[in-house]
């Protein structure tokens, strides 16, 4: 049997053809809008000096935004209420990690159909110093999850009179676990959740400290909390909670 022997030019030259499927594109300005699936990484600190745009729009599904450690920040403090560091807009499967969003209306926000705003992941992301939620999920959103992220000085602005603020809200469909929520102050006589979820939601392991409602809605069970003027409420409660 005669062996068929290629030179190595030959197979560098053939490999070069090949696009590669690990390719990352790098973030290093905003406002950013990523129209297609993906990886993408962000590569410094950036901030976004547009109060009416959103630092990183999401159009696009099956994407995978690595914060890669930087902060990414929005307008001045009582500027930029009603936008997001990012928005993640009618899209699924969309996982974002490892950074730090800061100064902004909302830290991540989710909108669209529920029929396309599902299976995406926040994982160890810190929010800080965002005047309405750290991360809202607008509609529905099955099989989404917060996972280990530290959501800390949401709300206190004296924008709006009677506004409730939240460090995550949603509706049914989510998964919280193991976050660290501290410091959620309501606008005027609204009201300051840690986490606001509707019936088909999951709370666990999480700790929560220095708001109202730690807890509001969904099932909970393992959370430990500290110095909220209202114990868990709305939802069912599995046990473990102190």
């Amino acid at each position: 049997m005669k062996l068929s022997r290629f030179s190595p030019l030959a197979f560098l030259l053939a490999a070069a053809s090949v696009p590669s499927a690990c390719a990352v594109t790098i973030i290093n300005a905003v406002p950013y809008t990523i129209s297609a699936p993906g990886d993408y990484r962000v590569g410094s600190n950036l901030t976004n000096a547009n109060p009416s745009q959103n630092a990183i729009t999401i159009n696009a599904s099956n994407v995978n935004l690595d914060l890669n450690g930087f902060v990414v920040s929005g307008p001045p403090r009582g500027s930029g209420m009603m936008t997001a560091c990012i928005l993640v807009n009618n899209a699924g499967n969309v996982f974002i990690q490892n950074g730090t969003l800061s100064s902004n209306g909302y830290g991540i926000y989710y909108g669209g159909a529920p029929d396309a705003v599902m299976n995406n992941r926040v994982e160890n992301v810190v929010v800080t110093r965002c005047y309405m939620d750290g991360i809202r999920f607008g509609v529905d959103a099955a099989g989404s999850s917060v996972y280990n992220c530290t959501l800390t000085q949401i709300g206190n602005t004296s924008a709006f009179s009677a506004t409730d603020t939240h460090a995550i809200f949603g509706f049914d469909g989510l998964r919280i676990e193991r976050c660290t929520i501290n410091s959620v102050r309501p606008a005027g006589n609204g009201l300051g959740y840690g986490i606001m979820v509707g019936p088909g939601s999951f709370c666990m392991n999480n700790t929560i400290s220095n708001c109202g409602y730690p807890i509001w809605g969904g099932k909970y069970r393992d959370n430990l909390t500290a110095n909220c003027s209202m114990p868990c409420s709305g939802g069912a409660d599995a046990g473990g909670n102190n």
